[in-house]
């Protein structure tokens, strides 16, 4: 789990069992394993106080390194790979968003206007950009949710049309590999069949009459 999400878990705990502070101390140091319970333990009693205390070190020991400026970097060159689903690059897009909110919240008041303006620039298809931005300037108030949910549309419909197509091309390829033939011919060709059979047949007894005598 990462130290973000875990770092919730507790105090989500710790509100629920409204605790006095020093328990709670005592509650977040138990809920540590391995290394980090170690390295709050090695800490001096006035240190670990406070969950607070213990969080500012934990932060400090194995919260998220890469420098903010590139996190930024990374969220606007966020793209839809050339084989990633819409599902996949949301989550990434997501995923650099809320390292963003931890680390650096100053003018993330609007963070649906940047998710979803970096999700319309970072979709691969262009004609599917080009309507989304059209969609956006007569309705600017549209929230990132609502741009996900049409691309998501658009997707599915895309892919609809492309198995109706393949399916189409392979019923054409039976119909040329195996014509299909009207009644009357059926008959014919039947027709045909049977009587080669029989003079086939009638040879073959003749000649074994001749034999015979």
């Amino acid at each position: 789990m990462k130290l973000a999400e875990w770092k919730g878990q507790i105090k989500s705990m710790l509100h629920m069992q409204a605790l006095p502070e020093e328990q709670q101390s005592d509650f977040v140091i138990g809920a540590l394993e391995g290394e980090a319970r170690q390295q709050v333990l090695l800490l001096e009693d006035r240190a670990r106080r406070t969950p607070t205390q213990i969080f500012e070190l934990l932060v400090e020991l194995y919260g998220d390194k890469v420098p903010v400026a590139a996190l930024w970097s990374q969220f606007f060159n966020c793209s839809q790979g050339r084989e990633e689903g819409l599902q996949a690059f949301t989550l990434s897009l997501r995923e650099l968003f809320r390292r963003l909110q931890r680390r650096d919240p100053r003018g993330l008041d609007n963070g649906y206007v940047l998710q979803r303006d970096q999700f319309i620039l970072g979709l691969r298809e262009e004609s599917l950009r080009q309507e989304l931005r059209r969609r956006v300037r007569r309705e600017e108030d549209l929230k990132f949710e609502d741009i996900r949910r049409e691309a998501v549309l658009h997707e599915e419909e895309q892919y609809s049309s492309v198995g109706k197509s393949f399916v189409s091309q392979l019923m054409s390829q039976a119909a040329t590999a195996c014509p299909v033939t009207s009644q009357e011919d059926w008959k014919k060709e039947f027709r045909t069949q049977m009587l080669q059979e029989m003079a086939g047949q009638f040879k073959e007894l003749t000649r074994v009459c001749a034999r015979t005598v």
